[in-house]
């Protein structure tokens, strides 16, 4: 029978194995060893796993965001879910822990962050979030665990019996719809329950034109896909309105309720869909007088 020294093997608990490294001898550090390249250190280092973790944060050029405004109980955020088709992955890649209630999301690649230099702007992925307050915030989405917008947009509204006035320094009431313009980068449009429509250029954070076309509050925004100064808006006074933004010239449909949501079609330049509170899906020529057709949702 072994002993209980020969079947631990005591006897050989001195002895260890070679090691590249230099041993440090000392109080309190006798047979410790020290790497001058620490990824050769075994017991505090996993190269392989930490590359990993980097890679799972990268955004890459195929891959999709899908951006989410949720609430929990009292606690407000923006959900970054990431798919991408190829690698057949669907996560929620990050979050964003807003301090208002959000209304609305819209996403571009313009940089309108505080740069001096046009230079310095970079196109990245970008968020336009317009909330219960008359300031639009703009977070960069490729920064994990960011704490605060990379601008914003508007002036805070002091706490105030009289009504603030509307002007080109921002909203007086929240921010419901915004719109990014794909053919001027640097133009956002952006609907309120001021019942005003206000375009913004990005480059300088500052409101430059102030439309009031509705009578109620503006739900709906969308530029046109191919025509750079034509807006398309949706009111809860029961209209849709088209305008060139360089004339203020338009014209207007009153439908059958208060305009919740509209597009552009895609395969008609001459053509939008809106749909209102009634349940209806109303397709609009704005070559002719009246909507093409109505279909109960």
């Amino acid at each position: 029978e072994q002993t209980t020294e020969e079947e631990f093997r005591m006897n050989e608990y001195d002895e260890e194995e070679e090691s590249d490294g230099t041993k440090i001898f000392g109080a309190g550090l006798s047979g410790a060893t020290y790497f001058a390249n620490v990824e050769d250190d075994p017991y505090i280092t996993l190269p392989s796993a930490a590359k990993d973790d980097v890679d799972g944060y990268d955004i890459k050029p195929t891959d999709n965001l899908i951006c989410v405004a949720k609430l929990d109980g009292e606690m407000s955020a923006i959900e970054v879910h990431l798919w991408n088709e190829e690698e057949e992955d669907f996560y929620v890649h990050h979050d964003i822990l807003l301090d208002k209630f959000p209304l609305t999301l819209e996403w571009l690649s313009y940089d309108a962050g505080d740069q001096e230099e046009m230079e310095a702007r970079q196109p990245g992925n970008y968020l336009a979030v317009g909330c219960m307050s008359p300031q639009i915030e703009i977070w960069d989405l490729d920064i994990i665990n960011t704490s605060e917008p990379v601008a914003l947009l508007g002036e805070r509204v002091k706490q105030s019996k009289k009504k603030p006035k509307v002007g080109t320094k921002g909203h007086s009431d929240a921010v419901m719809s915004l719109s990014w313009n794909r053919q001027t980068p640097n133009i956002l449009a952006s609907g309120g329950a001021d019942n005003t429509i206000l375009l913004w250029d990005l480059e300088t954070a500052s409101a430059k034109e102030c439309l009031k076309i509705h009578t109620g509050k503006i739900p709906a925004l969308s530029w046109h896909l191919a025509e750079p100064t034509t807006l398309l808006s949706g009111s809860y006074d029961h209209t849709c309105s088209v305008l060139d933004c360089r004339t203020q010239n338009g014209r207007s449909w009153t439908l059958d309720g208060e305009v919740e949501s509209i597009t552009w079609h895609r395969s008609s330049p001459f053509s939008f869909v809106a749909g209102t509170s009634e349940g209806s899906a109303v397709c609009v020529d704005i070559r002719q007088e009246k909507p093409l057709f109505t279909i109960a949702a």
